[in-house]
């Protein structure tokens, strides 16, 4: 299947495929259908393509792979490209015709797990973040509606006070009113006595 423009990898019901040489097929992306099926590839040629490291985990699909050829692409022009490429597919004995050895095992395996726990320190401190800022989302809303009760209480303990001065002003007024009615009958009474006695 070499250079042939091979956008996706279909691997369904071929348990029996072995080798696979897709050299010099522009992929960029690695498609693979049917991965679960393919359980005897072992060997796979994906030299002169446009491959990028992200790439790279969707490898571990194919359970069986022990070979790998990636030369061509852009991948290789990555930092110790094939310790990067034995971190990621841990199942590979070989990259590029070249074995990998257990020194080799034994520092990916080293790199793989401190990715993991940088990984796994990274993830529990956004949980921690995430957890404090709940935190203060909800501290905010009881102060926020304590601040309203709070203002609600003023709110009508100045309507109260409001309304005694009322009060308070209104019943002078209202005595006042009955004592002048008082005198004013009384002036009335005197004047219609003086009268009679006339």
């Amino acid at each position: 299947m070499a250079e042939n423009k091979v956008a996706s990898i279909n691997l369904k019901g071929l348990k029996q495929l072995e080798r696979l040489h897709l050299r010099a097929n522009k992929i960029s992306a690695l498609s693979i259908e049917g991965a679960s099926d393919a359980t005897s590839l072992n060997y796979l040629n994906l030299r002169d393509n446009k491959l990028e490291a992200d790439e790279l985990p969707k490898l571990l699909q194919l359970t069986a792979l022990r070979t790998l050829v990636l030369t061509g692409n852009p991948v290789t022009e990555m930092e110790d490209y094939r310790l990067e490429v034995l971190t990621v597919v841990s199942q590979l004995q070989k990259l590029d015709k070249e074995e990998y050895n257990e020194e080799d095992r034994e520092e990916a395996r080293e790199v793989a797990a401190e990715r993991k726990a940088e990984k796994e320190a990274e993830e529990l401190a956004e949980r921690e973040a995430e957890a404090h800022r709940k935190m203060l989302e909800e501290e905010q809303k009881r102060n926020e509606a304590a601040a309203a009760v709070a203002a609600a209480e003023a709110e009508a303990a100045a309507a109260a006070a409001a309304a005694a001065v009322t009060a308070d002003g209104a019943a002078p007024a209202d005595e006042a009113n009955a004592g002048g009615a008082e005198e004013g009958g009384e002036e009335e009474g005197v004047e219609e006595t003086e009268e009679e006695g006339e």
